[in-house]
C-alpha cells in the first residue's frame, strides 16, 4: 500500500516539476479560489458561525 502511494507522489511531482511557473501559479490561485468558496458556503451553511 505505502509504495503504492510513493508511485502516485512521485508521479504527481514529476508532471509538478515539468510545468512552467505560470501553470503553477494558475493551479495554486484556483486551489485558493475552490477553498475561499468552500469557506463561504460552509460559513454561510451554519449561519455565519465559524468552528
Amino acid at each position: 500500500m505505502l509504495d503504492i502511494l510513493l508511485k502516485i507522489y512521485s508521479f504527481i511531482s514529476q508532471i509538478w516539476s515539468s510545468l512552467s511557473q505560470q501553470q503553477k501559479d494558475d493551479i495554486c490561485q484556483a486551489f485558493v479560489d475552490l477553498m475561499d468558496k468552500v469557506f463561504r458556503e460552509f460559513f454561510r451553511a451554519n449561519g455565519g458561525e465559524a468552528q
